[in-house]
This record gives C-alpha cells, structure tokens and sequence, in this order.
C-alpha cells in the first residue's frame, strides 16, 4: 500500500462562522471552473473560494482545486500551508479509495477540501497533462460541488476541465481589453469543445462602480456571451485580502457575500434560501 508524508494543515480560526444552513439532497453532481482569459486580478480567485465556503457553508461536500498555475493564491487566500498539491496526485493510482483522496486534499477549519496549486514554477511542465486533469476529477465525483480555480490560459490541464465542466464562469472587470479577452477565450472553448452548451457559461463582470445593469448591453456585444451577471464594486476589498478577511465568512453582509448567494442560487437552483435578502445584484439574461 502506498504511503503518504503528509503535514499537519493548519487554518485561522474565525470569531463569527457562518451559520450552517439545510438544504434539500442535490440530485446532480456540480463541476464548476471558474477562470478568466489573458488577463489576471479580475477576482475569479476571490470569487472561487467564497462561492466554495458558500456552497460548503449550505451543507454540502466540497472541493476547491486551484490549477491556476504556476502562481495559484487559492491556500493564501484561505491561510493553509501544506506540501499537499495537485503535483502529488502524478503518482497516485487512477482510482483512489476515499480516504487516500482525503488524505491528498487540504482541510480548511469549516471543512472544505483544498487541492493547493502547485509551489514553484519549475512544476508547471510536470502538471500541465490532461491525463492529471481527468485523474483528479475522476476521484473527486464524489464530492456534490468541484471548483475549479482556472489559470488565465488554456493549457492541456485547464482544457480538460472545461472539457468536462458542468458550469462555466468567466470573470473579467469592465475594462474592454479584459472583455475582448473574454471574447477570444470563450470563441476558443467553442471551437474546443464542440457543441458546447452556451447556457452553461456565465460571464461574471466584476468590480462595477455605478449603476448596475447599465452596460450589460455592451458587454454581451464584446463577449458574445447571454447571461451575465454583475457585481458591483467593493472599495474594502485589497484591505480585507492584507488582512485575511474572506466575505463570505467573515462579512456576510457585504456586497460581495450577497452578490455571491445570488451566484450560487443561480448556479445551483436546488438549494433553499440562504437566509440574505436579494435584488442587490440583478440577473441579466438573452
């Protein structure tokens, strides 16, 4: 049997957790990868690990994988340090039992499974195989939510998980260089992934100063994309980053947390209410 060295994970403890939420058994499977496209800082990873603690938070079994390579932020956005990463799974057989799985993932104080990205650049030629990509999933099916922290590229190892997601973000802010960005990436996904579902792609325009809803018309013009939704800026976002703080665990009434309740309903409409008020962030559909 293989063995593993394996440290202790150690996560920050928080004053106000969230309050754990029931909700009705899910009857699918979520892959959720979210990314961006030539463009890093648009906040795909800030909103990958708050949508996680979000869906975590509900209740449900929940993995964030970071495969934004060489440079992912997911473990020090989340304050985990670990040797565990998705360059560990190379040698790991392609059906894992489950608590061999458990023991490669990194374990946050309110439980969400973490696969860290890898810890230096001279890893990056090892992990960029689609192979890794179909191993990792493969044994995370289990679990009812996968995300996918995507790097602004498309390499083998983020093609596959496109490939096989179930929900597509694409973040950008609402810069038009980060939008015709978006456009080149969702026009080489097409053209990757024949008969792509179109529905299941959502552009999430990021750090929106003014008016909500008043340039979706633009936006769908530049990307080509139908649902888009918008979230409004939030001024105390790089302060609460220095500090460790995460929205949707520690400010729950901030713009940002309500904006991603309004996200994970959408994505995942069998789940019951969370409990925040909404209409602070407005759906905007073809």
């Amino acid at each position: 049997m293989m063995t593993y060295d394996l440290k202790n994970v150690t996560a920050p403890a928080f004053t106000q957790p969230l309050k754990t939420h029931t909700t009705k058994s899910m009857n699918r499977k979520k892959l959720i990868v979210v990314g961006s496209s030539g463009k890093g800082g648009t906040g795909k990873t800030t909103i990958s690990t708050n949508l996680a603690l979000f869906y975590k938070n509900l209740g449900h079994s929940v993995v964030l994988c970071d495969f934004d390579t060489p440079h992912g932020d997911v473990a020090s956005m989340l304050q985990v340090s670990d040797n565990r990463n998705i360059k560990t799974w190379l040698t790991v057989p392609h059906d894992i039992p489950t608590h061999i799985q458990e023991n490669l993932l990194v374990t946050t104080e309110e439980g969400l499974k973490v696969l860290p990205s890898i810890q230096s650049a001279e890893e990056e030629q090892l992990v960029n195989n689609e192979l890794l990509a179909k191993k990792i999933i493969n044994n995370l099916r289990e679990y009812d939510v996968v995300i996918i922290d995507a790097a602004p590229k498309f390499d083998y190892l983020i093609e596959e998980a496109y490939k096989q997601a179930t929900d597509i973000i694409l973040v950008s802010d609402p810069n038009t260089i980060s939008l015709n960005n978006i456009y080149r990436g969702y026009s080489h996904l097409r053209n990757k992934i024949k008969g792509l579902d179109v529905r299941k792609v959502t552009l999430l325009v990021n750090k929106v100063q003014g008016k909500i809803g008043k340039d979706v018309g633009e936006y769908r013009r530049l990307t080509t994309i139908d649902n888009i939704y918008e979230l409004p800026f939030e001024p105390k976002m790089q302060l609460w980053q220095n500090d460790g703080i995460i929205p949707i665990r520690n400010k729950q009434r901030s713009k940002l947390s309500k904006s991603i309740i309004e996200i994970g309903d959408y994505i995942y409409p069998s789940m019951n209410g969370y409990g925040g008020k909404k209409g602070r962030v407005k759906w905007k559909r073809g």
